[in-house]
């Protein structure tokens, strides 16, 4: 789980990604599989349902049809230049409107904003 907040319509989000660890990988970066990258779920009851399809790591909602997203790339795996400013800390902003996502920003650090109003 990479973020939880209430949504506008009193629901509990979060944005969840799902991984192994395979144990026959020798290196400490190469145990971790991804299955999926982080998308927005829905607390429905007393389970976790999709709500989204598409990458995203923060989301906060500007109104019922409006949020920004910020997608981070997971960390999995070995990389040929680590830089630990930016590999696994900065992503890409998207203003999302009806399902559509349009990119604001690259090199992104955090999403903050205040709680909305129901």
């Amino acid at each position: 789980m990479s973020d939880l907040w209430w949504g506008p319509d009193q629901h509990l989000y979060a944005t969840i990604s799902a991984w192994t660890c395979d144990k026959s990988q020798g290196a400490r970066d190469g145990k971790k599989r991804p299955h999926r990258p982080a998308t927005l779920f829905r607390l429905d009851g007393d389970r976790w349902v999709s709500a989204g399809d598409q990458p995203a790591t923060v989301v906060r909602p500007l109104d019922r049809d409006t949020r920004m997203v910020l997608v981070i790339p997971d960390c999995n795996g070995p990389v040929e230049r680590a830089d630990g400013i930016t590999y696994c800390n900065t992503g890409s902003l998207y203003r999302e409107e009806a399902g559509k996502r349009t990119k604001v920003a690259d090199d992104v650090l955090s999403l903050s904003a205040p709680a909305t109003a129901s």
